[in-house]
């Protein structure tokens, strides 16, 4: 799980109890992102080296400590070329965001296939 260190504190909790391995990128850092999915494509699992078989990114549409709305159109470019999984948390943006309240795709005119609310 590669998850926005201003996740609420939910996703992480829930990322922990998981079992997954966690790595943290820098806020809306989509470089930072890029540069954290890179280094697990090519060192692998930390102990095995094996490659990774699934990398879920965990963003959310609206960061509700801070009332920032997520680059989602850079996030899933990145998603997408690297070929991860997308997880966007619409706990704050459904009914806030897009004409008719779908959420952040609806706002960005992200196909919501690309991404897991």
């Amino acid at each position: 799980i590669i998850s926005d260190s201003c996740n609420h504190s939910s996703i992480v909790i829930g990322a922990r109890l998981s079992g997954a391995v966690i790595k943290v990128f820098k806020h809306q850092d989509t470089s930072d992102l890029e540069r954290i999915i890179r280094h697990s494509i090519i060192h692998g699992q930390p102990r095995s080296r094996r490659p990774w078989t699934k990398i879920l990114v965990v963003v959310e549409g609206i960061y509700s400590m801070e009332g920032e709305i997520c680059d989602l159109v850079s996030v899933v470019s990145i998603v997408k070329k690297y070929k991860c999984f997308l997880f966007v948390d619409e706990a704050h943006s459904i009914g806030a965001l897009g004409k008719t309240g779908r959420g952040i795709c609806e706002y960005t005119g992200v196909d919501p296939a690309s991404v897991r609310s």
